[in-house]
């Protein structure tokens, strides 16, 4: 780390952070804390060497006291990075109770998302200065940056809160209370066989299929279907249509009128009210359409906005081969499976079910 800047730190909560480590039984004092704190959270480099060292003993399973840690430090040739035998017991003497390991945890963590969040605005802020690159391409990596940011605070927790969850979601089963979060495709043998009755807040749905066998008319019948019977608002990421033809196929699936009768001008009147009526529908609807992605991440960011805007809770992406990949060293293969992982991660972050093309 670099300590010329006054950056967010706190001395006392790194070396008392790494004393605990040592103090407390075995490696059971390290185990509470590593999900939590990483080698690169350090702002002293002196304590970022004596964490890392930590952490390899512990991955030996081996006890952390001050003998395995000398002994460690000698292997990797870092004893005199943190100071020799007198700095590393210099900070071994920070604190007699290894109790405090998660107070202090949380303060080096806090300090070290500080720092995140000071270099990340830093580089958008230089990036903006020099026009290096558009403004909705910064707000997105920007955005993406302080996701990334908040979900290392996400931690393992106890499975009694589903358990309480559960046990009352059951009870209004039983009541008839309950009010289902899955969103139904309103094709009765496709929900029977989906298991939870269609898709669930949080899972992926690929729909695959050759070319030309109607993957998008499935899906934006799901979509409309959805929004009318249950009114279920969806975002639809249509990287292969214009608007206007997606509301053009839409208009079609609920007028049940194919748009060339009236191209012909053979359309009779009884199929224009029914075209109409469509029109009148899917105006009042809420199903929003992305048509311009520059990235997955820029996708990512204009999903969370209308989730926040407009309550989306289902979003549908056709599709996954035209999704911009951006790193170019990457095979196809592995393009796609980064693609995917990161809808996933989405799909989870938002809790949203997602139809994926």
């Amino acid at each position: 780390m670099n300590e010329e800047l006054n950056e967010p730190h706190n001395l006392n909560a790194e070396e008392g952070l790494i004393a605990s480590c040592c103090l407390a039984d075995k490696a059971n004092g390290y185990d509470t804390i590593s999900h939590l704190v990483e080698p690169s959270d350090f702002y002293f480099q002196r304590n970022e060497v004596l964490y890392n060292s930590v952490a390899n003993i512990a991955g030996r399973g081996e006890d952390i006291n001050e003998v395995s840690l000398m002994e460690d430090l000698k292997k990797s040739s870092s004893l005199d990075a943190v100071g020799g035998v007198a700095g590393m017991m210099a900070v071994m003497s920070r604190v007699d109770n290894p109790m405090s390991i998660k107070y202090f945890a949380n303060i080096v963590k806090e300090k070290a998302q500080l720092r995140m969040i000071i270099r990340k605005c830093r580089t958008s802020e230089e990036e903006a200065r020099s026009e290096a690159k558009d403004a909705n391409s910064i707000r997105a990596e920007l955005e993406c940056d302080m996701i990334s940011i908040d979900d290392q605070d996400r931690t393992t927790t106890d499975l009694r809160t589903s358990v309480d969850i559960l046990r009352d979601d059951y009870e209004k089963m039983l009541t008839g209370e309950y009010i289902s979060e899955v969103v139904k495709t309103e094709i009765p043998h496709l929900d029977e066989k989906l298991g939870n009755g269609g898709v669930a807040p949080g899972e992926v749905m690929v729909i695959a299929a050759p070319t030309s066998c109607g993957k998008s008319q499935l899906a934006l019948n799901i979509a409309l279907r959805a929004a009318m019977n249950a009114g279920v608002s969806s975002a639809i990421v249509s990287l292969e249509m214009p608007q206007k033809q997606v509301t053009q196929r839409l208009v079609q699936c609920l007028s049940q009128v194919n748009v060339n009768l009236i191209r012909d001008r053979v359309a009779s009147k009884k199929q224009m009210k029914s075209v109409n009526d469509a029109l009148d529908t899917i105006g009042g609807l809420s199903i929003k359409s992305i048509h311009s992605v520059k990235s997955v991440q820029d996708m990512a960011s204009q999903v969370r906005t209308l989730v926040r805007t407009d309550n989306i809770k289902m979003l549908i992406i056709d599709y996954l081969q035209l999704m911009p990949f951006g790193n170019g060293r990457m095979s196809k293969n592995d393009a796609i499976a980064d693609v995917s992982h990161k809808i996933k991660q989405l799909a989870l972050e938002l809790n949203i079910p997602v139809l994926l093309l």
